[in-house]
């Protein structure tokens, strides 16, 4: 796993292809590592055949973070966007992830 950390952002790149491993080092991160109280990008574009049901993993992470009032995203090309369930955000690409925390910060400002 490769963590790049910014002011309230934090990238987070899979390296190694055991999902579930990568999730539980994820997992404590958000908790109590570098990701707490940041807003959280996973990038999983090395995962080319990543599939709907491997989302539904992310869906404790993703639900941590949003009960901390902070952002999860994850980036991934290979599955259809149209399937996703919009309690978890999947974009396509990085850019696409960081706008959407950005409009997301902007709620939260705004009292949303």
């Amino acid at each position: 796993m490769k963590i790049e950390e910014s002011d309230k952002l934090v990238i987070i790149t899979l390296k190694e292809k055991n999902l579930q491993g990568f999730i539980t080092s994820l997992r404590q991160e958000i908790t109590n590592g570098s990701c707490e109280n940041k807003n959280v990008i996973v990038d999983l574009l090395s995962l080319t055949n990543l599939k709907l049901i491997d989302l539904s993993l992310f869906q404790d992470l993703s639900d941590t973070c949003y009960n901390k009032k902070c952002s999860f995203v994850l980036v991934n090309d290979a599955v259809n966007h149209n399937e996703i369930s919009s309690t978890i955000h999947v974009t396509p690409t990085l850019q696409e992830a960081k706008d959407i925390i950005e409009m997301e910060e902007i709620e939260r400002d705004l009292g949303f």
